[in-house]
């Protein structure tokens, strides 16, 4: 079909000067109209049937269902989703580093991205050159000097305890890794537990409104988890094009704190998720709802198992990337390895002064770049989701999962509008935007056929 053809084209791009669009933009919008019309035409039986139902089960309250709301624009709020997550600084942290393979000399010489180093750093550098300085001009201190044995003491003692305190800082290093390697894993299960929802639905389900319904809300669980994971409110102008007034309505009534979230507000000890409700939670609700719903009215048929096994998997991952979130290495443990690094880091020139000279702070500014940087790296990687250089990049995890969507979705209208014009041309009736030519008979063919 032609229209459907028309329909799979680019988006509109550009407007003219005088703010009308071009002839291909306007041939664009034509036959996203034609596309709509002839799911409205396929759909406007069952739509009748289904309210019913929808408003005795409470699903109407939640807004999912709404005979006003767009189907196929939704394909372009999507489009208008991925946007600005990619583009909006508002959304975009601007921060995360994204990169496949980097060559040796832009990670050599490249400054965003490495292991944060800190005032302590830097103090230890003036410390080390503080120490050789007292000791080479106050004290006079040279290879020659002979020293007392308990200042005299060489290298051995550093050798011993470097040992010890490097299995320190990379234990503390490995385990914040596991923790960024989970986070990691969940949002992989999240990516393929929407996509096979996604798909489940726009085959199984028979109602193109109720597949449509679960679509949207799998993006909107998807943006709500990430701004969850940061700890910031869902943006309301992100996802208000994927919902009705009273689905949005729904969504930020549940979200709002309780008697308890109020009185526990001001407790700087508690975290920010216990502090206020799972934001994630009511749209899985209203999946599930969904998918009840199609159940009951028999649109779907013995499928449902499959996709509430998927239902599961997005909130376990929920549940674990709340746990790599809220699990931190013990207090005990981090006031240990970083006494350690300072009492090792302050007491290195002493043992190196007298042989190297100058030459110790060398040592110790890049015995201090590997030990406090591996710590302080631990330390962002600790927490994944949020905006640093080496934290995931959600905002592409959420575009990504969002276009597989409405690819998805897309194909459903498609193949939603076909059977359309299959009913159309068996009824005798032309297909959506196909004009048919009448044939008028010429009358003096009839008077040949007569003379004949």
């Amino acid at each position: 079909m032609q229209f459907l053809q028309e329909s799979l084209g680019p988006q509109i791009s550009q407007q003219l000067p005088d703010g009308s669009m071009s002839a291909d933009d306007a041939k664009y919008v034509a036959a996203r109209q034609k596309l709509s019309n002839a799911i409205s035409e396929v759909m406007a039986p069952r739509r009748a049937s289904a309210r019913t139902c929808m408003k005795a089960e409470g699903l109407r309250s939640m807004g999912v269902l709404d005979e006003k709301f767009d189907s196929v624009a939704a394909l372009d709020a999507m489009d208008d989703i991925v946007c600005k997550l990619l583009y909006d600084v508002k959304y975009q942290g601007g921060q995360m580093i994204a990169k496949q393979n980097p060559g040796w000399c832009e990670t050599l010489f490249t400054k965003k991205g490495r292991a944060p180093l800190g005032a302590i750093y830097y103090f230890m550098i003036v410390w080390s050159a503080c120490v050789v300085a007292f000791f080479r001009h106050h004290l006079n201190v040279t290879p020659d000097v002979v020293l007392e044995p308990w200042i005299d003491m060489g290298e051995i003692p550093l050798l011993l305890i470097s040992v010890g305190l490097m299995f320190l800082v990379v234990f503390r290093t490995q385990t914040t890794y596991l923790k960024w390697n989970q986070a990691r894993a969940a949002w992989t299960k999240v990516n393929a537990a929407c996509r096979a929802l996604a798909l489940q639905s726009c085959v199984y389900l028979k109602d193109l409104d109720a597949a449509s319904s679960v679509c949207r809300y799998l993006v909107v669980f998807v943006l709500s988890v990430r701004f969850w994971l940061r700890q910031e409110p869902l943006a309301e102008d992100l996802v208000s094009s994927l919902l009705t007034p009273e689905g949005l309505a729904y969504l930020y009534e549940h979200a709002k704190p309780t008697e308890l979230q109020t009185r526990i507000e001001g407790d700087t000890s508690m975290s920010f998720h216990f502090k206020n409700i799972t934001a994630p939670a009511p749209v899985l609700d209203v999946l599930r709802g969904i998918l009840r719903h199609a159940v009951e009215v028999k649109q779907i048929g013995p499928f449902h198992t499959m996709m509430e096994g998927n239902f599961k998997l997005l909130q376990q991952d929920l549940h674990t990337m709340e746990k790599v979130l809220d699990t931190q290495i013990p207090y005990a443990y981090i006031t240990h390895v970083r006494t350690a690094i300072f009492v090792y880091c302050m007491s290195i020139p002493f043992f190196l002064v007298k042989d190297n000279g100058w030459y110790t702070v060398l040592f110790v500014t890049f015995y201090c770049y590997v030990v406090i940087g591996l710590e302080n790296l631990a330390v962002e990687i600790e927490n994944p989701f949020g905006t640093d250089a080496n934290d995931l990049p959600m905002d592409l995890y959420c575009c990504q999962i969002t276009r597989d969507i409405r690819d998805i979705l897309k194909r459903r209208q498609v193949r939603t509008a076909e059977a359309g014009d299959g009913a159309r041309q068996r009824e005798g009736r032309p297909k959506d935007g196909v004009v048919e030519n009448e044939v008028e008979i010429d009358d003096e063919e009839g008077d040949d056929d007569g003379d004949d």
